[in-house]
C-alpha cells in the first residue's frame, strides 16, 4: 500500500470551541489534535478530557461496543448507566465515585472530579471475530481505500493462521504504515 495519514483521512481534529459547561470539541489545550481511534481491545488507555466542566472523556471517535472499566490513578471506578445519546449522557447525574457510558458515540463521564489521572480499558467490535490482527488492519486499511480493494482471501488467511485478538488506540498523529506494522507485528507477521 502506498504511505497515507490516517489523519489525513479522518478530518476529525478537535475544535477547541467549548462554551462551558457545555461542548465536546475541548478547549485550546487540545485544539487541532486528532480525534483518537480505538481499534479492538486495549487496557490502560489514557481517554481525550473534552469537557472539563462536565468531566466528559472521549475514547473514541465513534461508537465502542464497551468501557468495562475506568481507573482514576489506577483506582477502579463502579461503571453506570449507558446513555443512547452523548446529549442525555451529557444532562444525566452520575453518581460520585462512578461512570456512565455513551458507547454509541465513544465517550464516558465521571460522577466526581478525579484525584489523578484517568485512564480505562475499552473494546472495539462487538465480538472477538471482529478484534483479529486481520480484522484491525482491514479496519485501518478501509479508512483510506474501499473495502472492495481489500483482498479478502488474504484477511482470511490472515485469520484461520492467527485469530487471537489484539488492539490499537491511536491518540497522535499516525500514518497508515506505522498503524499497520504495529497490528501485525503483534502476532509475528
Amino acid at each position: 500500500f502506498p504511505s497515507h495519514d490516517i489523519h489525513s483521512t479522518m478530518p476529525n481534529k478537535y475544535l477547541g470551541n467549548n462554551a462551558l459547561p457545555y461542548g465536546l470539541e475541548g478547549v485550546d489545550d487540545i485544539k487541532g489534535k486528532p480525534k483518537p481511534l480505538l481499534f479492538g481491545e486495549c487496557h490502560n488507555v489514557t481517554p481525550v478530557l473534552v469537557n472539563t466542566s462536565k468531566l466528559t472523556y472521549q475514547v473514541n471517535d465513534g461508537a465502542v461496543y464497551s468501557i468495562p472499566q475506568a481507573f482514576d490513578s489506577g483506582i477502579s471506578l463502579a461503571p453506570g448507566l449507558d446513555y443512547a445519546t452523548i446529549a442525555l449522557l451529557q444532562a444525566a447525574t452520575v453518581a460520585p465515585g462512578t461512570y456512565a457510558t455513551c458507547l454509541a458515540e465513544g465517550y464516558f463521564r465521571l460522577g466526581s472530579s478525579p484525584a489523578g489521572q484517568i485512564t480505562c480499558n475499552a473494546v472495539q467490535g462487538a465480538s472477538a471475530s471482529l478484534r483479529t490482527t486481520a480484522q484491525i488492519a482491514k479496519q485501518i486499511v478501509t479508512r483510506v481505500v474501499s473495502v472492495d480493494d481489500v483482498y479478502a482471501q488474504g484477511v482470511q488467511q490472515v485469520d484461520a493462521a492467527n485469530s487471537a485478538t489484539v488492539g490499537l488506540y491511536i491518540d497522535t498523529e499516525t500514518n497508515i504504515d506505522a498503524a499497520l506494522d504495529q497490528v501485525v507485528n503483534s502476532i509475528g507477521c
